[in-house]
């Protein structure tokens, strides 16, 4: 056998070694069991909070930016205007 089906066989068993373990471990479900897995949860869903928190920030900002933009856009529009038609 040349280097690289060597190289391929190997990376084969690795590949289905380390599937087999995560599988394993996650049917087996958490290890971690009383406060632990409390905190491990309660961290994980104050995570997703911030994180929402934060996407809800930045889409207040972009609306803003947005709305202010629109505004200045037809402020520059309406000084062109003359008789209601734009120069």
């Amino acid at each position: 056998m040349n280097r690289f089906y060597c190289a391929t066989v190997i990376a084969v068993f690795v590949t289905v070694y380390i599937g087999t373990d995560l599988l394993l471990a996650g049917v087996s479900g958490p290890t971690t069991s009383g406060f632990s897995a409390w905190l491990g949860v309660r961290l994980r869903r104050l995570g997703r909070r911030l994180k929402h928190a934060v996407d809800l920030g930045v889409a207040a900002m972009l609306a803003r930016r947005e709305r202010h933009v629109t505004l200045y856009a037809l402020h520059v529009a309406g000084r062109h205007a003359v008789g209601g038609r734009l120069r």
